[in-house]
């Protein structure tokens, strides 16, 4: 039984996934299954995986299902102790699962373990994925969101291995949602670990190519179903209400709620029962005169949602930026 396994996802990846899969066979811990899951990809993809002939490597292939669907195949074929997830795009630096076992072997406590990545642009650009100047050593915690870490260091899927035992305990990716599922899960898994660590140490490299990104967000928004958003923020509802989310980690989740993940939620049209959510939690939970900064931005939060929600403002945005076009020409 290995010790990680590695979770790849593959549709049109053809012209990336061998890349990966070399970065993955490179690593200079050695004891490891990596599973690709052929996600119906109407290209050569399966092909190229095809070529590569260590028995570590296991091939997979499925209908047309999803990143989530996928991913949760690659799981359930899984045998290892901790599962650790790549996209077919990306790469690892060597040290990458060395590292993970390193901090995982010194400490047992651990669930939940994510390091540190570097953005690469096709221009050439390379951008630090966290600002991680001045810190050498693993960062532990018993609770993410109180520690502020979730603020500094979002976990991100392509840095990340988590116990299978927490992950089977969280639940798997969720079906039905048409972005973000990754966010969704890690999100959960974080709500119920009971000791985190972060590696200071950028071991994935995440290639940004936005045509590509643009064009897959393009398609799954036509798709059914909802985005993570308002999923997550209904789930931690849920959660609390039901007692899922421990007493001494309410206040932290709350807080996380209002600052950091409500001004991501403004980027998502319409105003349905989730903003009803976040605004309750406000109202409840969050004092304008013990929080003021937090308030603020929670209330500009609501009101850029609730004019993006009207369609004759957005109409007009559509007019105007028409009239530009038109002048440019």
């Amino acid at each position: 039984m290995p010790f990680f396994s590695v979770v790849v996802p593959v549709y049109k990846s053809r012209q990336w996934v061998g890349r990966a899969i070399e970065s993955i066979l490179a690593q200079t811990f050695e004891d490891f299954e990596l599973i690709l899951i052929d996600d119906g990809s109407p290209d050569d993809s399966a092909e190229v995986i095809a070529q590569y002939t260590d028995p570590r490597v296991k091939l997979i292939r499925q209908e047309n299902r999803g990143q989530g669907e996928a991913r949760n195949r690659g799981i359930e074929a899984s045998t290892g102790e901790w599962i650790a997830f790549l996209d077919a795009d990306d790469q690892w630096l060597p040290g990458f699962l060395e590292d993970h076992y390193r901090v995982i072997s010194n400490h047992r406590g651990i669930d939940f373990c994510y390091s540190s990545y570097r953005r690469i642009y096709q221009d050439g650009r390379s951008v630090p994925g966290f600002n991680i100047e001045g810190i050498d050593t693993p960062i532990l915690s018993e609770d993410c969101f109180r520690d502020g870490l979730y603020g500094r260091f979002v976990p991100w899927i392509g840095t990340i291995a988590v116990r299978r035992a927490l992950l089977e305990e969280t639940g798997l990716f969720p079906l039905g949602l048409r972005l973000g599922e990754d966010s969704y899960l890690i999100i959960r898994i974080v709500l119920k670990s009971r000791q985190t660590a972060f590696i200071p140490r950028e071991e994935t490299l995440y290639h940004c190519d936005l045509g590509v990104m643009a064009q897959y967000a393009q398609e799954k928004l036509k798709q059914r179903g909802q985005s993570h958003y308002p999923a997550t923020l209904l789930s931690i509802e849920q959660w609390e209400s039901e007692g899922k989310i421990p007493p001494e980690r309410r206040v932290s989740v709350r807080r996380f709620v209002l600052q950091w993940f409500i001004p991501w939620f403004i980027y998502q049209k319409g105003f349905d029962r989730a903003y009803g959510v976040a605004w309750t939690m406000l109202r409840r939970h969050v004092s304008p005169l013990r929080h003021p900064i937090c308030y603020a931005r929670a209330l500009l939060s609501f009101g850029h949602g609730w004019l993006r929600s009207f369609s004759t403002l957005r109409a007009i945005a559509r007019l105007v930026t028409g009239k530009r076009k038109r002048a440019a020409d």
